[in-house]
């Protein structure tokens, strides 16, 4: 999958979704997760299908083999420019979709024009 597409895949995601995807991880209580509660899915989780999901990547981030490996048995090889691309929009939803979807919005332009992507603004 090129970087646009997965940048267009995330993008659509988040924006139907319209909200982070949180629920209890267990001692860590209230957290960002790969799927939450009511079939909530993050930036990174979107991407993984159910076969290759697995609840103990909860608390991992994308840097960890484990989840890359999901993601790519999901969407084909990751280069190491779209695993940077994917860490950025990652931390995006884990620490700006809460914010509100405009926050969030202006984090997708920035990294839109780090990773020389095509940025569509919402309808």
């Amino acid at each position: 999958m090129k970087s646009q597409e997965i940048f267009n895949r995330v993008l659509t995601h988040l924006r139907k979704q319209g909200h982070a995807s949180f629920g209890s991880a267990g001692d860590n209580g209230e957290t960002c997760l790969y799927r939450g509660d009511n079939g909530d899915m993050c930036a990174v989780g979107c991407l993984i299908t159910d076969e290759a999901y697995d609840p103990a990547f909860e608390g991992d981030d994308i840097s960890e083999q484990r989840v890359l490996n999901a993601v790519e048995t999901s969407i084909g090889r990751i280069t190491k420019r779209q695993g940077e691309l994917l860490m950025r929009l990652q931390r995006a939803h884990d620490f700006h979709l809460d914010r509100g979807m405009g926050v969030w919005e202006g984090q997708m332009v920035c990294i839109a024009q780090n990773f020389n992507l095509k940025y569509t603004p919402p309808a």
